[in-house]
């Protein structure tokens, strides 16, 4: 199940993201902002993070003089505000983070072309895929840089190999976008993958630039 999501209240989902310690004064001394998505189905609750990680956002640069109070949970409808509602107290140190639904708030927020999506998409599940999870806080840069080597060393699914320009203008670049927005949003401390290179050989020149 994706992190955001928690699952009680006879079987009803809801939102929850860990509050930074700097914030939680400010909430009552609460270590999570938790609001009812007002669904049962997974597919509906999972649609809904994109809003909810906005919503979040703002809630922790907005007013919360009335953050402490008890409210009655009601259905999430994004652009609407979210009912407060009772949040555990077991949250670890670093959160996990999950990569694809970052990236689906990401490309929402950022208004990406559904094909450049797709892409894109395509892309950061060949990442998951690769080393074996979808948290983006777990990642490291031993980690990326293990994925460009074998981007650059396997065939993709032509049988041809990746060109280095390929894998660092369309690969790594969608990662390092999204972790970029993360870092941005306080999702993540740092961008490990602005730390990866890859070096794109210069074309041979065949002929003189110009006709003479």
């Amino acid at each position: 199940m994706s992190a955001y999501l928690l699952k009680r209240d006879g079987g009803t989902y809801y939102f929850r993201r860990s509050i930074p310690l700097a914030q939680r004064q400010r909430f009552g001394g609460r270590r999570e902002w938790v609001r009812s998505l007002g669904t049962k189905d997974r597919k509906d609750a999972k649609r809904l993070i994109p809003a909810c990680l906005i919503a979040f956002d703002k809630a922790m640069d907005g007013d919360a003089s009335n953050a402490s109070e008890e409210r009655r949970a009601k259905p999430f409808k994004p652009p609407v505000a979210f009912a407060e509602a009772t949040e555990p107290h077991n949250t670890p140190k670093r959160p996990a983070v999950p990569l694809l639904a970052t990236f689906e708030a990401y490309a929402a927020e950022q208004r990406i072309k559904p094909g450049t999506a797709a892409e894109w998409r395509s892309m950061l599940k060949a990442l998951v895929a690769f080393v074996g999870h979808d948290d983006a806080n777990a990642l490291t840069v031993s980690d990326i840089d293990e994925w460009r080597d074998a981007l650059l060393s396997k065939p993709g699914r032509g049988g041809r190999l990746r060109s280095p320009g390929t894998v660092k203008d369309k690969y790594l670049c969608a990662v390092r976008a999204t972790l970029a927005w993360a870092v941005e949003k306080r999702l993540l401390p740092d961008n490990v993958a602005s730390l990866v290179k890859v070096r794109v050989p210069k074309k041979v020149q065949l002929r003189e630039r110009d006709f003479t």
